[in-house]
């Protein structure tokens, strides 16, 4: 699957940093293999990060224009985006 398909229109694509995109595309992709959302730290690990509060910072403003949401199911910080596998 090609990352550009996961973001509905090239407005969208816009409005995500290069840094936000890749951890769009990881969100969706490890729900989709995990059927879970992905926590903080797992995003943090799997990308590099060295700290939680950055991918916390990325998710938080990727939240203000839409494209995530908190999710209910999972305590320990999942998260979760407003895109839909089954679309």
């Amino acid at each position: 699957m090609k990352n550009t398909k996961l973001l509905n229109t090239k407005k969208q694509r816009k409005t995500l940093t290069d840094k936000q995109e890749k951890i769009f595309v990881f969100i969706v992709m490890f729900h989709v293999d995990n059927n879970r959302p992905p926590t903080y730290r797992e995003i943090m690990k799997a990308l590099g990060y060295n700290h939680a509060s950055v991918i916390k910072g990325h998710v938080d403003r990727m939240k203000v224009k839409g494209f995530i949401k908190d999710s209910k199911k999972i305590i320990a910080k999942g998260v979760k985006t407003t895109w839909d596998p089954k679309d």
